[in-house]
């Protein structure tokens, strides 16, 4: 059991670790939320441009693209390799219309709207 390093914290005895954030030895979570709070309030502007600037980098870009897909084929229980799986036996064309996959329309999971559940890849409709 640790301590709060924090002078003015009202939880000096915290009942376990699990009050202290990982990677941090000096302030329980209480107080870490508190800080941050504080300081995101005190730095807006700075905090905004920064955000502007990290997000126009392209590593960020194509980080945040990689996260999207992910999320994106876990709402319809699909993983990389089923989806990459469910190409394969499409022979990488649109289930419906039979054209392949082009630059101009990007492949999409057709799902049902109640289960979530995929049925099949297509050509997205604009």
């Amino acid at each position: 059991m640790r301590n709060c390093n924090k002078k003015e914290c009202k939880q000096q005895n915290p009942q376990n670790d699990s009050e202290f954030v990982k990677g941090s030895n000096r302030w329980c979570r209480a107080c870490r939320i508190e800080y941050r709070q504080k300081y995101a309030k005190e730095n807006k502007q700075y905090l905004k441009e920064y955000r502007k600037q990290h997000n126009l980098k392209p590593e960020t870009k194509k980080k945040k693209s990689i996260i999207s897909r992910k999320l994106t084929l876990l709402q319809y229980g699909l993983n990389e390799q089923n989806y990459n799986d469910l190409l394969n036996k499409q022979d990488f064309r649109c289930k419906i219309c039979n054209k392949p996959h082009s630059s101009d329309k990007k492949l999409v999971v057709d799902h049902n709207h109640t289960t979530r559940k995929s049925k099949r890849i297509t050509l997205q409709l604009l």
